[in-house]
């Protein structure tokens, strides 16, 4: 359990440690997604969300970054087109009510638009 505001990566050896102090394990593509979801979730606490929000957004994006860890060949942050984020939403939404599913769209839409402003993306597909 980590203390208010304060979100670790600790699962399926993505990443490990707190907001602050995070190592990464992975290498190429996925060390990208690393640092843009470390520097997104850095945006969200600057803004002052919850930290019960910060941690929904967090879990979110480590499964999205997870999923894509397990796409062959891996892609890269730029690689990403809208198909694959249509497959995943997909698979998050089986078995799941409308508003794990709408949650799901409105963490990735938000982080989209920081790849938008962050000049990842050309446009956020969602």
């Amino acid at each position: 359990m980590h203390g208010p505001g304060r979100v670790g990566w600790v699962a399926r050896g993505v990443w490990h440690g707190t907001d602050r102090h995070m190592r990464l394990d992975m290498e190429g593509p996925m060390s990208e997604w690393v640092e843009l979801v470390e520097r997104y979730m850095e945006g969200c606490r600057t803004r002052g969300l919850a930290a019960n929000t910060l941690r929904k957004i967090h879990a979110e994006l480590e499964r999205w970054t997870s999923w894509l860890h397990r796409r062959r060949p891996r892609p890269a942050p730029k690689e990403v087109e809208a198909d694959m984020i249509v497959r995943y939403v997909q698979g998050r939404g089986v078995f799941r009510s409308k508003a794990t599913v709408a949650s799901v769209l409105v963490t990735l839409r938000g982080f989209g638009e920081f790849l938008v402003r962050e000049k990842v993306w050309a446009s956020n597909p969602l």
